[in-house]
Parts: C-alpha cells; structure tokens; sequence
C-alpha cells in the first residue's frame, strides 16, 4: 500500500508548511489528533522531539510512540525511541517494561486488557490517558486478523504496519471501512477481486484507523494477498499462525494472479523492526528462510497452497486441540454445503487430527477425533464409497458412546442422518431420527441448555432432511416437517446460538422454496433479516437464500407452468409465463460459491431465462452449471450435474436442439455410471428414461419428471 508522495515526504527539518516540517504535521494532527495512527517513523520522531503543549495532541502522539516501542521491542530505529523516552518520562516507560511487554505474544483475555488499562502508578491525567491510547492500540494489534504494510515517504521509503480484522455480514463483499464503520472506497475496489476466491463469504474488513485526509491519500492494492491469507487462515486452510509474526505484500489482478508492487525494501526494513517470522511478497529470489518470494502471475490458490506449506516447514502453526475442535465444526459444515474441494478438506482434517493425537486424553481432542471419524464417513459418501462411510459413522458413534457425552453422540446420530439423506436412504434415515428425536424426549440426560440443544439438533435433522426430501413426493409430510424446522430456529433462539439461527432460518426458507415457491419470497426476505443479525455467523447461510431464491422460482415453473418447461418459446413476452414476483429473477445476486451451491442457482436460472425467452442466456447458465458440478470424485455433485443437464436439454429442446441432444447424453451417461452407488430418489428409473426421450430429440411432455420430487 503507497501514499501519494506529495502528501507523506520523507521527513527531515525543513520550512514551516513544507509536508516534512513539524509545523506541517502538528497542523495535521490539531485537524484530526487520530492520524497519529498513519505517521511514520520518523514524522512520529520529528513531533515527539518536541510535542504540543495541547494534551489533545500530545496524548495520542506520545501513546502512538509508547505503541511503536511495545510493536518493535529492541528493534526500534534509534531516533525514534530517543524522542519517546524523553516525551513519555520514567513511569510510563516503566508501566511499559514491566505491564504491556508481556503480551507482545499470545492471545489475551478481555480482561487483562482491562487491568492493564488501570496502572494506580500512573497519577497525572494525561499519562494516564497515554497509557489507556497505547493499551487500545496493543490490543488492536493482538487482537487483528492481519496487519497491512503501509508505505510512504520519499521514492517508498519507509513503512508501517496497519493492523485489520475481518468480520462478516456484508451486503457487498470485500468492502473496506475504518474503525468507525465509514467506507473506504478506493480500498473496496482493490480488494474486490478476491470475492470470488472466499466461497461465499460476505466479509468486511475493518481497518483499525479512522477515514480522514492521511486515509484517503493511501492508494494500491498490495493488501489483497494479506487479507486473502487472513481469510484462508480463520478457514482453517493454512496454520493458524500469529498475525504479528507474518507480514505479506501482494496485489492480485482480476483474474486472481500475483502482481508486483513496490515498496518492497522498505517493507522488508518493517519486517525486521517487527520481528517478522515470515515475509511473504511478490518476486523470485529468496535470501532465507523468514522470507517467501512467490513469482509475480502465480495464481491465488496456488500463492495460498506455496504459503501454506512454508508455514508448516517453520512450524509456525500454533493451533492446539480446543481450536481444531472449532475448525473441524466449521468444516463438517463446508463438507456439507459443498463449499471447497474434497482434497482441500482432506488436508485440513489431516491436519487437525494430527492435533489431536498431540493432545492424547484431553476433551476437546477426544471430542474432535469423533468429528474427524462423522467428517471421514461424509466424504466417503460424497465420494463414492457408502460402505466406507458407514463403517466412519459407525466408529464415530462407537467413539461418542465411549465419551459419555450424550450430546456428542446427539450430533454424531444427527450426522449420520445427514449421511443417509444424502445417499437416498430416506426410509433409513425418516427411522433414525424419529428414534432420535423420541430418545432426546425420554432419556437424554443432561443441563437445561444440553437438552435444549438436543431438541433442536433431533428436531431440525428429521425436519429439514429426511421429511423435507421425502414430502416432494408424500405432501402429507411437509407440514410436520416445516413444525420440527419451526422448533428447531425457536431453540436456536434460545441459546443465541447464532450459527444456529441461521442455518435453521435458511432451512425454512429452503422448506418454502421447495414446498410453498408462491410464498417464498416473503419468507426468504424475514429469513435474510434474521441471519444478517448474526453477522459472520450468518455468511455461508446468506449465500443458501441467493440459491433459494432462483429455486423457489424454479419449483413454480415445475409446478405450476410445466407447458414451459419442453423448449420454450423464442418470444421475449413469453416473460408473462412467470409469476409476478419471479420476473425480475436477471436483477438477482448469485451465491458467491465455486461448487454446488452456484451450480444448481445456474441450473435454476438457466430454466428461468428458456421460459422467459432469453435462448442464449439459458444456455449459457447451463453450460456453466454443468462444467461446475460436472467434474470431481464427488458422486453426489456429479449427480446433480447430471439433473442439470437433464434440465438443459429440456428446456433447449426447441430452440437448441443438437445442444440439447448433447445435454440429454451427457445426463444419461452419467445416471447410468452411479446408478447402483445412491438410493431412493437418485435411482429412480425415469432419469434415464427421460434422458433417453430427449436424446432422441423426442418431445418428453406426458411422460413422468423426477425433477418434481428432488431438492436441487
């Protein structure tokens, strides 16, 4: 990141309003004392060689020195620790030896920063008010997801860390604000190209400074590689290192690949001050091994995979059992959703059991080997191999029933139910969790907040798997289905649980999208107000309503249009085919997702532009939706693929037909593949013979459609 170099010189005594004089830069600070965040180095040492009378000046820009001093330890440039030392007197420099330096390193507690924060040594009113700036600021620094490389001054020569972190629940993803919530424009734009290489997160970044002349004057890109590290590191996809401990520098272009920037010595220069472990930029020769050079064009998933297998060649991964636990929950629910590669999710369990088999005997490794053993038979599954999956959910109930934590063993049952959902055993799996759900009401043993839990585990797996699936073709279960979801977002509420919240509210909206589509829009709006509350909590289930939305519009072509769905017709008015509320379908967000969860909105919204008379568009969405789930081991996603491409050849049957016949071979292909690997609704007989009218270019109206009774 570089500033205008008309606006942050070099600093060195020069005239009074010379950008480098310290009359320029007190001017600066009396219009705005919180810049004192954005000084350099040495405009820092040019002002604290003789502060302001004024304590609200002086108080931030001698808690701004005492901050560099705690951030560089013994590296401090000379100069600038001389004009701290004077300016700040003894007993602020003693707060900092003997308090603050101890927790340069390691998380802290929210109180601790809170003790720290009330030194009874500190007896005038503005050492104590520096004292409270410079404390903030540490844990500003402690608390970041990632610090940002600053560069000014003179031809870049000097830089300084800025700390970020990193939260959810933004409308447009990537947005840059400051710490007041103010965007920053020329920042969001920068960083909007990495939206596409987050599956789905609607993340903000905030910068730990406030919008004002020194913001706006920052200009660049060279934070997308920091912030797209931070977000694979909170994923779980590279090591949980200290955010203090690796900087990065590196901007991407719109196709996601290394470029150049400049300011790369003075960056290195801050990486030593900082004690850097590790520096990550742009370039080809590397002098050691604190240092990563990754070729300019290198694309981004390959800078991460580069990054991630250097930080586990320093040991820089300080994860221990308590947070694998966390992670491994995380990503049951990405294995799930479909979210990431299943060789991606391969290497994170790895890497998370290797945690827990570190920490023999402890709770949460115990715990987490269950989750490791449920997440084993789920990706056996999508892969391919039920019989391996079952044998993983067998030792994951095995091992939950050793643990004697009957509400672990409440989510593995619950994971397994998923499991068998997924298959097509719908009968097996309606079994399981009816047993369920009548074990958690006589004899679940456990606290008030246990047993609610359990309820809402029990509740939301039978309601919102195996009824949910089951009610598209027997209507006479989607009442009780939408009752058990019902109960299960009460309980979620109940414990403010919210990641909870947001997938049981997702769910009904799915519910309503599948099972009532007229009404689904309302619902999908009262569903996206409950999961924004939940902040970041709430990203992955706000991409599911961008799926259910198309979808719901789908379901009511199926159901309530089905003259539209063999061809189409090339006339634009043909719109008038659409419900009201469907119409403007064009203006809708797709989910912000690589895999499934893009693919089937596609397969919806290629249905949705044949009906309205857009040819082209239509088969554009289904081309891509089926390259995106055509290809992989996951047997379950290349199912899908295959009901889109069913759906292509449909829909492109009179206005594309040789496209069409193409589609309809490619779905029989792959239903006959994997047709005695699933169950229940995914052998059903007529996908294939219904692949087989269109391959014929036969016209299928009449004959039965099985899109009416799946959920994508």
């Amino acid at each position: 990141m570089t500033t205008r170099k008309k606006k942050t010189s070099v600093i060195s005594p020069g005239s009074t309003g010379h950008p480098s004089s310290w009359t320029f830069l007190k001017d600066q600070l009396r219009r705005d004392p919180r810049c004192a965040v954005l000084f350099l180095d040495t405009e820092l040492t040019c002002l604290l060689a003789s502060p302001p009378i004024d304590p609200g000046l002086s108080v931030p820009l001698i808690g701004e020195g005492l901050l560099r001093l705690w951030l560089y330890d013994q590296r401090c440039p000379t100069g600038l620790r001389d004009t701290v030392q004077h300016a700040a007197g003894p007993r602020l420099l003693d707060a900092l030896d003997q308090r603050l330096s101890n927790v340069r390193h390691g998380p802290v507690s929210g109180d601790t920063w809170n003790d720290l924060a009330d030194d009874p040594s500190l007896v005038d009113e503005w050492a104590r008010a520096a004292w409270s700036y410079a404390c903030q600021r540490a844990r500003e620094y402690r608390n970041a997801h990632g610090i940002i490389a600053l560069v000014g001054g003179a031809s870049a020569a000097e830089a300084i860390a800025l700390p970020f972190t990193l939260t959810g629940g933004e409308e447009t993803p990537g947005t840059i604000r400051d710490a007041d919530g103010r965007e920053i424009t020329q920042w969001t734009l920068a960083v909007g190209k990495l939206t596409g290489l987050v599956n789905g997160s609607t993340f903000r970044v905030v910068l730990r400074c406030h919008d004002g002349p020194r913001t706006r004057s920052l200009e660049g890109g060279s934070f997308a590689l920091a912030v797209l590290a931070a977000l694979q590191r909170e994923k779980g996809i590279i090591a949980d290192y200290d955010p203090l401990d690796v900087l990065f520098t590196g901007d991407l272009d719109a196709a996601g690949s290394l470029l150049n920037v400049s300011g790369i010595p003075a960056k290195t220069q801050l990486a030593q001050r900082l004690g850097i472990s590790l520096f990550v930029y742009p370039g080809t020769i590397q002098k050691s091994p604190d240092r990563l050079a990754i070729p300019p064009g290198t694309p981004a998933r390959e800078c991460i995979d580069r990054i991630a297998r250097h930080l586990d060649a320093l040991g820089m991964d300080s994860l221990n059992a308590r947070q694998a636990n966390q992670r491994i929950r995380e990503l049951k629910n990405e294995i799930h959703e479909g979210l990431l590669p299943l060789e991606q999710a391969v290497r994170r369990l790895d890497r998370y059991e290797s945690v827990f088999h570190g920490e023999p005997g402890s709770e949460y490794a115990n715990e987490g080997m269950i989750y490791a053993a449920m997440l084993r038979g789920a990706m056996a599954n999508h892969g391919g191999d039920p019989e391996t999956g079952r044998g993983h959910l067998h030792r994951a109930a095995q091992l939950a029933q050793q643990s004697k934590n009957p509400l672990v063993q409440m989510h593995s049952l619950g994971n397994m139910i998923v499991s068998l959902t997924d298959l097509g055993l719908l009968d097996e799996a309606e079994n399981e969790a009816r047993d369920l759900l009548k074990w958690v009401s006589t004899e679940f043993h456990g606290n008030t907040e246990e047993k609610i839990e359990a309820r809402m585990v029990a509740a939301g797996v039978l309601g919102g798997q195996p009824l949910l699936q089951k009610a598209l073709a027997d209507p006479s279960l989607a009442a009780e289905s939408l009752e058990l979801l019902g109960q299960a977002l009460d309980n979620a509420r109940q414990l403010q649980q919210n990641p909870e919240i947001a997938r049981d509210a997702s769910q009904i909206a799915l519910w309503y999208a599948l099972l009532d589509p007229l009404n689904a829009p309302a619902q999908i709006e009262i569903a996206q107000r409950e999961i924004r509350a939940c902040g970041k909590d709430g990203d992955v289930s706000e991409q599911f309503l961008c799926n259910y939305r198309f979808l719901a519009a789908y379901r009511a072509i199926l159901g309530n249009f089905p003259r539209n769905l063999h061809g189409g017709t090339t006339s634009v008015s043909s719109a008038d085919n659409l419900p009201d509320m469907f119409r403007c379908f064009t203006d809708w967000p797709l989910p912000q997702a690589e895999d499934w969860l893009l693919g089937t909105a596609l397969k919806c919204r290629g249905c949705l532009h044949a009906v309205a008379g857009h040819a082209d568009g239509a088969l554009a969405d289904f081309e891509q939706a089926c390259a995106k789930l055509g290809h992989g081991n996951q047997v379950l996603i290349r199912f899908i693929g295959a009901t889109a491409a069913l759906q292509a050849a449909d829909s492109l049957r009179l206005t594309h037909p040789a496209k069409s016949k193409d589609f309809a071979q490619q779905a029989h292909a792959v239903f006959e593949s994997i047709k005695d690997i699933l169950y229940g609704p995914h052998r059903d007989p007529s996908w294939i013979a219904r692949a087989r009218i269109l391959a014929k270019g036969a016209d299928p109206q009449g004959t039965d459609n099985p899109q009416l009774r799946y959920r994508y």
